[in-house]
């Protein structure tokens, strides 16, 4: 995990000096030891990721890869940028709920493709060029829609604030609990027993078995941010 006496912004990798290619170092780049850490870290989770792991996964002494990056941190950083750019472009053309809507879903995958990236939410600044393109492809889609710069870059932040946190409880709930997301009866039963009488409109959603589709739910609160800011807009949601 990230070392808790660093400044994450001043220390940020995406801010130091990158070194020139070694002569000495041909047969590995920053590239290299990034994808190879995203492998690690989908194979393994984050509290595997080790440098002398990533070392022997790439068949080289572990203090090689500190020519290219100098720390784990560093590592973790561009890791997470990299998964990032597996978000495509929006698509203009589309309506822009619906350029939004493909884009927020896409991200959202990002956590359940890699697992770990909650985990890191936080902890680093994102001030990579992948991280810097999803923004920028966020507000390109907002700032078209009239709204001014300040406007569209509050609605960014809302909307991927919305899709960070619901996307992380997903996941970070699954690694406790079964893969289904289905919730237990027994444990049901028990809180529905307890609560009922103080607390009726809280146990009777149990019941609601459509509450417990999580693309549904997701769907329902993008909906809401986004009729939200259709009413900042003047266009029309579609």
């Amino acid at each position: 995990m990230a070392d808790k006496t660093r400044d994450p912004v001043l220390d940020s990798v995406w801010l130091a000096e990158r070194r020139p290619a070694s002569a000495g170092h041909v047969a590995l780049s920053r590239e290299a030891i990034v994808r190879a850490a995203v492998e690690e870290l989908d194979a393994h989770g984050l509290a595997a990721l080790s440098m002398r792991k990533l070392a022997t996964r790439l068949g080289v002494a572990p203090m090689s890869l500190y020519w290219h990056v100098p720390t784990k941190d560093a590592v973790l950083e561009l890791a997470l940028d990299e998964v990032l750019g597996e978000v495509g472009p929006p698509d203009l053309d589309r309506a822009w709920t619906d350029a939004l809507r493909g884009l927020m879903s896409h991200f959202r995958q990002l956590f359940h493709r890699h697992t770990w990236l909650p985990h890191l939410q936080g902890l680093y600044p994102n001030i990579g060029p992948n991280a810097v393109g999803l923004a920028e492809s966020v507000l390109a889609v907002l700032v078209g829609t009239g709204l001014s710069q300040v406007e569209s870059s509050r609605a960014a932040s809302t909307l991927m604030s919305f899709v960070t946190g619901f996307a992380s409880s997903e996941v970070r709930w699954a690694e406790q609990s079964s893969p289904a997301g289905q919730p237990d009866p027994a444990w049901i039963a028990v809180l529905v027993e307890r609560y009922r009488e103080r607390f009726p409109l809280f146990t009777s959603q149990f019941v609601l078995t459509e509450l417990w589709e999580a693309d549904a739910q997701f769907d329902h609160g993008l909906d809401c941010v986004l009729a939200g800011l259709e009413t900042r807009t003047g266009q029309p949601h579609r």
